[in-house]
């Protein structure tokens, strides 16, 4: 129960920490060793509840110590209170939940800008107007004069935070990425952000974009700089940035119209620099800068080239700052400044007096302040403010000069000795001293180590009949090199071996199969009706393949090639009249082609809206007779918040084909030891072979949301080369799908699991309308 609140903000993190410290309150209390004791009692030879052991050890019931422990956290809180005095928190400005992002100001100082944070919905950024919102006071008075004249005995509810505000302009993530650090570019109609954009393969990288107001279109500056947290220059045609890459940490300066950057401090790992802001004349940069395990405030020169450019504004030993911004006037840095077990907003004169170079604290607040936001006119300060629920954006007065240090009555040196930490840890007897190692020289990796993981596999019970694939798999710890042997048994479905192997050091994937199989669609359980053994054969051969992935931004592209030889030996009787009835010999078979996937990411803020097309074809020879196959598929999916709508329609032709196991069938589950083809298309609801031809038309609709099952309607049917399809095979069901990733302490496997029942709609033969159909799959990974 420590750690299961997760509906709170930050709640199972919090309920952690709350729990962790009520464990070590309780062994501060009843002495060392005593939470051993109470594993040991509940692992005894004597049955024992967990309430018995804990009360044989601490004396009392977990929830009456529990209760016992908040009463006693409650009062320090409160003795906490009361010796502050007094308390600076400013003005509730806009009450806000979560992990709302930093505000920040125009220029003149209209408009304010911040990233809302929802707890079910991606984030977007907001604009608000600075100034009173006339139209929703005008609108909570109607309410209230509403209200009154219906019941003029009703009590008006008092107001104790402003109203909501409505946003002058929204900018909702994209394709699922949010935007963060906004930032106002000179005249107030623009805003610098930053947001993660994937590379070609994938991996998200921080670029800057421009967002202008009044036409709501997004510019993007750079791609694959990785910078983030920019703080564009006064005349906006440059920025200054962090950019954090391969574990180094610099400052860079970005041009604005080209993207282009200049290394302002080199790339370091033991410096890490954070939150640049630029003075209001340009001249200067101050920035966090952590080194050597400590954070400092850097001012640094950026117009002169002096030897050293850099200098430190004086922070108090043992105070942790962040987020510098400067004054309207360029004279005073502010900053958060921890210190012990608080969080407060401090000013750092530039010019302050050299015999007291310490800052002057703003606010003095019983939670925490972030992010300080001066105002343009110099008059007051914004500031997030970290509440139960999350952040809430207060306003607080500074006035010309920063108002004095509050002090603690009977204090001493240390300010809050009773609140942090709770429970203090025991003082080291001696410092543990860490001798230095010589780390061995680096060399490539290669293939990497070879690692062995057996009994890799999968079961499955579907319309066709039962499945079982077991097989081990070797490879490196990155997946770079994979080898995997695979054998499977089947009444009905491919029965023997296959052995696979793929690399992914180069930028195209490339895969080899070897394979040795049979089929005896015939002897399913249910075959369906008019099903000969056209389709029972042995085949073994190889395969080769080669996968390629790309992104460009939000657009995905997946190609894949493929190539096999095979000999196959037909163990059915002459099938339909115009396919060949010589099997009394073996045949060769080779194919080759690929097929072509985009996919688009056009989801705006919780709405997802995702496009996706797919062209496949391949030409082959079976016994020296060619054919051609050429398939596409369309596919829609729409969602919002936990629901999902899916649509596909696929369309497939051939050309050619003189054989009943070169066309396309519809029917039967997925698996793991044949090579793959398009002209085999997977249905769990249906036996292998249910439909068979040279044409194929498809249609599949799902109604997901995360509390229920999988609904979906699927159709399909098949045609001769010429003439018209013939009647659509309709079914409808429910699927479930569970996945539970590996324990290793319990040394369990990885496990997918996907259940699913289907009602026949509609069928060619009249005969199967009505009957359901039940799958069952496992799949499991050590």
């Amino acid at each position: 129960r420590l750690a299961s609140d997760s509906d709170g903000y930050l709640g199972q993190s919090m309920a952690y920490l709350a729990g962790s410290a009520y464990l070590e309150d309780l062994e501060a209390k009843a002495g060392p060793g005593s939470l051993k004791k109470l594993w040991a009692r509940m692992s005894a030879r004597e049955v024992r509840s967990f309430d018995a052991s804990f009360e044989g050890v601490f004396g009392g019931s977990p929830r009456d110590l529990w209760d016992r422990y908040r009463a006693e956290l409650s009062a320090r809180a409160l003795d906490f209170e009361r010796r502050l005095a007094p308390v600076r928190d400013g003005d509730l400005w806009q009450e806000l939940s979560r992990s709302t992002g930093a505000p920040a100001l125009s220029p003149a100082g209209d408009r304010l800008a911040l990233v809302l944070d929802r707890k079910k919905e991606p984030a977007e950024l907001v604009v608000w107007s600075t100034a009173t919102d006339a139209a929703a006071e005008k609108k909570d008075a109607e309410r209230r004069a509403r209200i009154a004249a219906r019941d003029p005995e009703d009590v008006p509810a008092v107001r104790t935070k402003p109203l909501a505000r409505k946003p002058l302009f929204r900018l909702p993530a994209a394709g699922g990425r949010e935007p963060i650090s906004p930032r106002f570019l000179p005249g107030g109609d623009a805003i610098l952000f930053v947001r993660f954009e994937p590379d070609g393969e994938g991996f998200l990288h921080p670029d800057l974009f421009a967002w202008t107001l009044a036409t709501g279109a997004v510019r993007r500056i750079t791609r694959g700089a990785d910078v983030r947290d920019p703080d564009p220059s006064p005349d906006g045609a440059w920025a200054v940035g962090v950019r954090d890459r391969n574990g180094l940490s610099q400052l860079v300066r970005v041009d604005l119209a080209s993207g282009a950057t200049t290394d302002l401090t080199p790339p370091s790992l033991d410096a890490t620099a954070d939150h640049p802001r630029i003075s209001p004349d340009g001249r200067l940069l101050v920035y966090a800068r952590q080194s050597s395990g400590a954070w400092r405030l850097a001012v640094r020169d950026l117009e002169s080239a002096p030897a050293d450019p850099e200098r430190e504004l004086a922070v108090p030993e043992g105070m942790l700052p962040s987020a510098p911004a400067w004054s309207a006037d360029g004279k005073t840095v502010f900053a958060s400044l921890g210190r012990a077990g608080r969080i407060d907003v401090a000013a750092f004169p530039l010019a302050g007096d050299p015999a007291d170079p310490s800052p002057r604290f703003v606010t003095a607040t019983l939670g925490a302040a972030f992010a300080p936001t001066p105002t343009p006119d110099g008059k007051a300060l914004f500031f997030l403010s970290l509440e139960p629920h999350g952040l809430d954006l207060r306003r607080i007065e500074i006035g010309a000069d920063p108002p004095p240090e509050t002090s603690l009555s009977g204090a001493g040196s240390e300010p809050f000795p009773s609140l942090a930490p709770l429970v203090r840890p025991e003082s080291p007897a001696a410092p543990l001293t860490l001798a230095a190692m010589p780390v061995a020289p680096g060399r490539p990796y290669g293939l990497g180590r070879l690692e062995f993981q057996p009994l890799a596999g999968g079961a499955s019970s579907s319309a066709g009949g039962g499945a079982v694939e077991i097989g081990v798999r070797a490879g490196d710890p990155l997946g770079r090199m994979e080898i995997l042997a695979f054998a499977g048994s089947s009444p009905s479905g491919p029965t023997g071996g296959a052995l696979s192997g793929s690399f992914r050091g180069l930028p195209v994937a490339l895969g080899i199969r070897l394979f040795d199989l049979r089929e005896r669609p015939s002897e399913q359980k249910a075959p369906p009706r008019g099903l000969a053994t056209d389709l029972d054969l042995a085949r073994r051969g190889f395969e080769l393949s080669a996968a390629w992935e790309r992104r460009f931004g939000a657009l995905r592209t997946d190609v894949v090639g493929r190539a096999a030889r095979e000999r196959i030996e037909p163990r059915g009787e002459p099938g339909g009249e115009n396919l060949d009835r010589r099997f009394d010999r073996s045949l060769d078979r080779w194919t080759a082609g690929g097929e072509v996937w985009l996919a688009a990411n056009l989801s705006r803020g919780a709405t997802r809206w995702e496009p996706a097309a797919a062209l496949r074809a391949d030409e082959g020879a079976t016994g020296g007779d060619r054919f051609h196959r050429i398939g596409g598929e369309l596919g829609f999916a729409a969602g919002r918040g936990e629901n999902d709508l899916r649509l596909s329609w696929r369309r497939d032709e051939a050309r050619d084909v003189r054989r009943a196991f070169d066309l396309f069938q519809v029917g039967g589950a997925a698996n793991s030891l044949a090579p793959a083809t398009f002209s085999r298309i997977p249905a769990p609801a249906l036996a292998t072979g249910a439909l068979l031809g040279a044409r194929h038309e498809g249609q599949r609709a799902e109604l997901a949301h995360a509390s229920w099952p999988l609904i979906f309607f699927e159709r399909h049917r098949v045609g001769g080369e010429s003439g018209p399809f013939g009647a659509w095979l309709s079914f409808a069901g429910l699927e479930e799908t569970w996945h539970l990733g590996r324990l290793p302490i319990a040394r369990l496997p990885a496990l997918d699991l996907s259940a699913g029942i289907a009602q026949i709609l509609d069928a060619p033969d009249r005969g199967d309308r009505g009957g359901r159909r039940a799958w069952l799959s496992l799949a499991w990974r050590p």
